[in-house]
């Protein structure tokens, strides 16, 4: 096999490579089909975390947005 014909096949293999993933990463189903949550659901979603009443905080009281760190040290 000359070198001509490998760099020739590596480049179809790759080519045919990406087309196929390009088709497998576009069959997901279309946007606006899939689960979504209800009004009902959205109106059980607490509006505060548990627990940070207590903690400490700095500006207005109540805040437009409220940034709650959650880590797991294992």
């Amino acid at each position: 096999m000359s070198k001509t014909n490998a760099v020739l096949i590596a480049l179809s293999v790759a080519v045919l490579a990406f087309i196929a993933g390009y088709m497998v990463g576009n069959s997901a189903s279309p946007p606006g089909t899939g689960p979504a949550i209800t009004e009902e659901q959205v109106k059980e979603l607490p509006t505060v975390a548990k627990g940070i009443e207590s903690c400490p905080a700095k500006g207005a009281n109540p805040a437009k947005v409220v940034v709650v760190e959650w880590t797991d040290f294992q």
